[in-house]
This record gives C-alpha cells, structure tokens and sequence, in this order.
C-alpha cells in the first residue's frame, strides 16, 4: 500500500547560530560530528560536519523510512531463489524465505542485518541499484545534498557516502515517524518461524549499547570514572561499522521537553564512539536552552490602515520563531523591533504580509517573523470590518 508523505514546516528554521565554546574538537575522538536540536535543526556544535565520510549501517535509517512510508507493516515479503549472500551482520535468510514487511524492518534497525536491508530494497524497487536512485532522490527532498547512496545497508563503496550533517538531518526527519521512533529504540525482537525456519530467530538484539550496554565489556571512562554505556536518556537511532567507515553512531536523547541528535562518524574502538557520543549529548543539555520568541498566530500588534475611514487590523505571527540558545542568554535583554510595509491600504487580505518582526540580542538578530493581517479589511463593507477591526488587543492578545 504507497502512501504519500507530506513535509510541514511548523516553525520557522533560522540561520542564525548560538555556540558555546566549551567543548573543543580535540575533546572528541571521531573524525566528524555535530550536536543539532531535534525541533529546530539548528547546528550547535559541529566537527567537520560536512565532510565527506562511509556511513557504514547508519544508512538503514534512509532505508526504514523509504519503506515506512510507502508499505504497510503487514506486507509480505518473500526473498528470491538467487537472493545474494550479503556479508557482514544479519538474520541468515534463506531463497524463497517470507517475511513481513515490519519483521524485516526490525531485523534492520535493531539488529542491523544487511539482508534484511538488501531484501527490504529490492522488495521496494526490484533492485538495488534502483533503491539507490530512491535513497538519493529522498535524500535530496530531506536537503542532504551532500550525500550519495549506493546501497541500502552502507557496506563500503567508493560512491556510497554522506556527512555527520546530512545524516543529522535524515535521522531528524526519520523521527517523526512514530513506527520509526519504536524500533529505534527498541532492545530485543523476535522473528517467529517462517516458511523455511520451524525455529524462531530469538537473536535479534539491538547493535546500540545506549540501550542495553552493561557490564565490565560495554563501559566507559568518563569524567574520571569508569561507567556502563548505557544512558538512560538515550531513545534511538542507529549505530554503524565497516572497516573504511570506522565506529559510527546517530543518537537521540530526550530530558526535560528538550530533545537533541548527535552524530559522530569515523571513530576508533568500538565504545570510543560511545564516550565521543556521552560527550556530545551531555554538552547540548549542560549548555543550551530553546526558546520561543512568537507563535504562529499570535497577536503582535494593532495598526491603522490607510484611508477615508479609520481602521485598524490586527497583526499576527505568520508562523513561530523557535531558537536554542546559550544557556547564559540573558532572556530579559532580547530586543524586537517591527518594520511595516509603506502604504498599507485597504483592502487588505486576511493573511496578506504586512511587515516583519525581528529579534535582537546584544545588537545581533536572531530571527525575524512575517507579520500578517489576521482578517480582511475593506472599507466598502464597514460593518463587517468593525466586527473585528475596532478591537483593539494588548502586547499579551487581551481585549483593551
């Protein structure tokens, strides 16, 4: 069953960038990292972000949600009788072997199992050469331009590569989805008998130590002291290893409504991408703190238009303005300022953009919102006008 996505912005994304400098490059042992807030994408700490680098199994993700978003979860799959050996991790599939479409997805994301990615891939586009052209076209739709997908599983390529930023990005829009977000953190998974296996594949256990990573092999010394891996924050989403790729590892962590990814690529040692990682996810909640200027439709201010009769329209925020910040911001010295169009007349449009707002902090702008009008204004239907014209509201959208 295909079904059609639809990408929504729901705030408005700003270049602008608040950094901290307390953790330096050299503090984090991977070649290419970067911390983003999960709700506004913005970068807050960024090594070699955009750098060229294997994937390795972090590709499934763009795998997963190609197929979740184009097959029910119910969807039987049955694997070729010339189905390939596909080396590296897996679920040993046999020819002609049939599975669901959401068992073969869990294979994938949890236990990370390239034939599980190779069947879900040519399931979907016959091949996979042709699952690579969908991978890069969604790719591109996500804004990971820096990317190129050979095939579904990341095994080493020369033309299979994307950056820590791409990835942030893909891993961002991945977690959306609500199916996604449970197998990405999801520990153990059982694979019932199939037609060709009378025993359930009871071993398909999460390649994430973040979720279950304890004992004297899965620590790390961090901060002076010698701790398990797993992190109880930590929800998600994907570990990756082949020998050109090193340790890679996509991970989110949620506390306190704030939500942020990491990615670090091209680690050395297995759980040295785990204390780059720790590293990176305590930084983003030691350091910063999001902060909401406006919200979509809020009331901002009231004008008088144009013309014989007196009237006035409302101004409200065309869509929210959302920014993470030092924690050492100063919220009471943000400043905004309002510029109008010149000659606003009537008519005006419900909606129809009127001015901007913008907001400053110590002299530098943090992001600036279209002010629209919240209702028409037409001075040939007065009493309609007045209806809501003549109402005045305060800074807090209180009638005055």
């Amino acid at each position: 069953m295909k079904k059609i996505t639809f990408i929504c912005l729901f705030f408005l994304i700003i270049s602008f960038q608040v950094f901290s400098d307390t953790l330096s490059t050299s503090e984090i042992i991977g070649e290419s990292a970067i911390i983003i807030d999960y709700r506004t994408g913005e970068i807050l700490w960024e090594k070699n972000s955009d750098k060229a680098k294997a994937p390795a199994s972090t590709t499934k993700i763009m795998t997963a949600i190609i197929i979740l978003e184009n097959h029910a979860l119910d969807e039987e799959v049955t694997v070729s009788s010339n189905f390939p050996y596909v080396p590296g991790s897996g679920i040993a599939i046999d020819h002609g072997e049939t599975f669901t479409v959401e068992q073969l997805l869990y294979a994938t994301l949890v236990k990370s199992a390239n034939d599980a990615a190779h069947a879900l891939a040519e399931f979907h586009s016959g091949s996979i050469e042709e699952f690579a052209k969908v991978m890069n076209e969604k790719a591109l739709e996500i804004g990971a331009i820096n990317t190129n997908f050979a095939n579904p599983h990341g095994l080493d390529n020369p033309n299979h590569y994307t950056t820590a930023y791409d990835l942030a990005m893909i891993a961002r829009y991945c977690y959306d989805n609500e199916t996604f977000r449970k197998m990405v953190n999801t520990t153990g998974y059982i694979i019932p008998q199939t037609n060709k296996k009378e025993e359930e594949r009871d071993y398909v256990v999460t390649s994430n130590k973040f979720l279950n990573g304890v004992g004297p092999s899965n620590q790390i010394v961090y901060k002076g002291q010698r701790i398990n891996v797993k992190y109880d924050i930590v929800d998600g989403i994907k570990t990756g290893y082949t020998e050109a790729a090193g340790n890679c590892l996509i991970t989110t962590a949620q506390m306190n409504n704030e939500r942020y990814i990491t990615v670090v690529l091209e680690s050395n040692q297995n759980n040295n991408v785990y204390l780059d990682s720790r590293k990176l996810i305590d930084y983003a909640f030691e350091n910063f703190i999001r902060h909401q200027f406006v919200s979509e439709g809020s009331f901002v201010k009231t004008i008088e238009i144009k013309g014989e009769k007196k009237l006035r329209v409302n101004l409200i925020a065309e869509s929210s303005l959302i920014k993470t910040l030092d924690k050492d911001t100063d919220i009471t010295k943000i400043q905004q300022e309002i510029l109008l169009n010149q000659n606003i007349t009537s008519p005006v449009k419900a909606g129809q953009g009127l001015g901007k707002i913008t907001y400053y902090y110590e002299n530098k702008p943090l992001g600036s919102v279209t002010l629209v009008s919240e209702y028409d204004v037409n001075e040939s239907n007065l009493v309609s006008s007045l209806e809501t014209a003549l109402i005045k509201r305060t800074e807090d959208n209180q009638i005055d």
